[in-house]
């Protein structure tokens, strides 16, 4: 008699799932809202709020023979963990890039304002400065932020790794991607010799 409720349980639970839709789908469905009602209140910009929101479900595909074995708490509490983590390197990126905005806005004119100084910036550089921008605004969130941290903070193999939350090995595989992606797209736009090293 238990060993026909047992069966009678386990097949409640099986009809449950919907077999017309893959198990990510349904994992996804499930859990959207939740994820949301996290990113709402944390991450104003709705672009940038889809964006990590995206990113948390990557991370949650990458990952889906562990978390959709979990339970659907547990499955949530990763997927709000994860959110944090990811909010947290969106708006260090972010950050990041208004700095190196600011600053490269800001290099033109102070150049220009001491006349004493040998390395004014010329036409030329300006020329080049605009085309590394508007490159560096077309590459993906990733490229553009390897290639912002090695470029203009100086930092290398390991330094990307512990800012960006990789193994060095995998920071050095970003940044030779991230330099070969930028001189792909510097000479489809310009047909000139890349002046990033």
């Amino acid at each position: 008699m238990d060993d026909t409720n047992g069966d009678q349980q386990a097949t409640t639970t099986v009809s449950r799932i919907d077999r017309s839709r893959p198990p990510f789908t349904c994992f996804h469905d499930t859990h959207r809202a939740a994820v949301e009602h996290y990113l709402t209140p944390r991450v104003r910009d709705s672009q940038l709020r889809a964006e990590v929101a995206a990113t948390v479900f990557v991370a949650a595909h990458d990952n889906f023979d562990l978390v959709g074995e979990l339970p659907e708490g547990r499955a949530r509490g990763w997927l709000l963990r994860v959110a944090a983590h990811k909010t947290a390197d969106a708006f260090r990126s972010e950050r990041r890039q208004t700095t190196l905005t600011e600053r490269a806005a800001s290099q033109p004119a102070e150049a220009q304002s001491n006349p004493e100084d040998k390395t004014i910036a010329t036409a030329e550089q300006s020329r080049i400065v605009g085309q590394v921008r508007d490159v560096l605004a077309n590459l993906g969130r990733k490229d553009r932020a390897v290639l912002e941290l090695h470029v203009f903070y100086r930092m290398g193999g390991n330094e990307l790794a512990d800012e960006l939350n990789i193994s060095p090995t995998a920071a050095r595989i970003r940044l030779m991607r991230a330099r070969r992606r930028f001189a792909e797209t510097y000479i489809a736009l310009y047909g000139q010799e890349v002046p990033l090293s």
